[in-house]
């Protein structure tokens, strides 16, 4: 999974400004392995760069950081900016259909987040704002099963 966010955050360099800066972090994560579509997973890296990257717009510089690592059984992807934080009233609606925080012009119709979201749900994974998160701005936290525990649960199932 490394080398493909890898290579998927390098093609969506594009969508960043010159003045913000995209970064990839690894760290130690090494080489996770998760079963997913890799078309599914582009769209959702890139809807979560574009709204980074939207919610950033006013600044003069920042930093967008997605962010691999292993957290237990699970392959975790972190998207981070250095924009505005998702207001705590609105967090709830961000995953609803139709909910959007962008104005008409911007053509924010509220279903990206939400079919994101079901992206992760179909790869039996989540995706959630993540508030945990102290740093200034804005997380979302991809997590998927790791290809063998859900292999291993999958095969539990049919004993």
């Amino acid at each position: 999974m490394r080398a493909e966010v890898e290579s998927q955050a390098h093609d969506l360099e594009a969508l960043a400004p010159t003045r913000l800066r995209l970064v990839v972090d690894g760290g130690k994560a090494g080489e996770l392995r998760v079963r997913a579509d890799r078309g599914f997973l582009k769209i959702l890296l890139t809807n979560l760069i574009e709204n980074a990257v939207e919610a950033m717009e006013h600044l003069d510089s920042g930093e967008i950081r997605v962010e691999l690592q292993r957290h237990g059984r699970h392959a975790m992807l972190r998207v981070h900016n250095d924009g505005d934080a998702v207001p705590e009233k609105l967090r709830r609606d961000i995953f609803r259909s139709g909910f959007s925080t962008k104005s008409t012009r911007k053509k924010g119709r509220g279903y990206g987040l939400r079919f994101c979201r079901r992206i992760a749900l179909a790869h039996h994974g989540t995706l959630n704002y993540d508030e945990s998160d102290l740093r200034p701005g804005a997380s979302f936290v991809l997590t998927l099963p790791l290809e063998r525990e859900r292999r291993a649960r999958k095969d539990s199932r049919h004993e």
